[in-house]
């Protein structure tokens, strides 16, 4: 990617940059290191290089779990693991999407506050889950 065309204003070249970034979040902050961009020499639109992408937002989603003291990927896991679910079984239980709980476990995503409790009320208390209908005969099995 580096000296493309900026495809913003068509004019300046993109130059690759690489440095800290910084994420804020509810008044707490953390950085990043070895962040990839590429930026306009021309309008300073700049565009984030993939690789560090993907890194940062596992990063980020990692901090805002911790800031607003949500269960970690492994916690989740854990968890899921104890009751003896697949994390499409878990899905499929609890909601979220077929593929959420491998997005909360590998920090893709951060669950919600609601799913956050959720999951900590059937892991602590794993006999609430005999109050969903079929559950027995669908995963229990």
């Amino acid at each position: 990617m580096d000296k493309s065309a900026c495809p913003v204003c068509i004019k300046g070249i993109l130059e690759r940059r690489r440095g800290k970034e910084i994420f804020h979040y509810k008044g707490e902050s953390i950085s990043f290191d070895d962040y990839v961009e590429y930026a306009c020499n021309q309008c300073g639109e700049s565009i984030v290089d993939n690789d560090s992408m993907e890194r940062a937002d596992k990063l980020y989603n990692e901090f805002k779990r911790r800031v607003d003291r949500l269960l970690t990927g492994e916690e989740i896991k854990s968890v899921r693991e104890k009751l003896g679910f697949t994390q499409e079984e878990m899905s499929e239980l609890l909601g979220g999407g077929k593929k959420s709980f491998a997005k909360y476990e590998n920090n893709r995503i951060c669950q919600s506050r609601a799913m956050d409790s959720l999951i900590r009320i059937v892991g602590k208390y794993p006999y609430v889950l005999d109050a969903v209908p079929g559950i027995e005969k669908k995963m229990r099995t």
